[in-house]
């Protein structure tokens, strides 16, 4: 028997929020949506309105992007809260797979782009030399990752 939180309870908290996903007319209001200030107005509209909390309407491409890997992470902390305590570590584990392109990108030569210096998780990691960049990563909870793509 798995102590705390069951199954049931967290599979109950992601069919609600699943239930809150665009549907058809939404897609359509999105599809022709001209701007990025109206696609964000539209979905602050409608029940879809949690995923874009926090999102700037007069962000750039970069300021937008940071905004929904932070709701991500924030969705995947909030699903783990939700779990049995055994399967918590786990379930936050995943909030790392939003930033995999990005751990590929800090693995290569060339230098990181301005982006991730401003990022609060990826920050940590953004050296001037890849040696320094990768020692940064292999001494964090990032490591398996490392190791699993190199």
């Amino acid at each position: 028997m798995i102590s705390g939180l069951t199954l049931d309870y967290a599979y109950a908290r992601v069919a609600a929020r699943i239930a809150q996903r665009p549907d058809e007319r939404l897609w359509l209001q999105l599809r022709s949506a001209r701007t990025v200030p109206a696609l964000l107005e539209a979905v602050r509209a409608s029940a879809a309105a949690s995923t874009v909390s926090g999102i700037s309407l007069t962000g750039d491409a970069e300021t937008i992007e940071h905004a929904f890997r932070q709701q991500l992470r924030t969705r995947i902390d909030e699903v783990a809260s939700w779990s049995p305590v055994a399967w918590q570590p786990a379930v936050h584990y995943t909030r790392h797979l939003v930033d995999l392109p990005a751990i590929a990108q800090l693995l290569r030569d060339e230098a990181p782009p301005r982006w991730m210096a401003v990022d609060p998780v990826l920050s940590t990691y953004v050296h001037a030399s890849r040696t320094e960049r990768r020692a940064a990563l292999l001494a964090s909870p990032l490591a398996p990752i490392i190791l699993a793509i190199e």
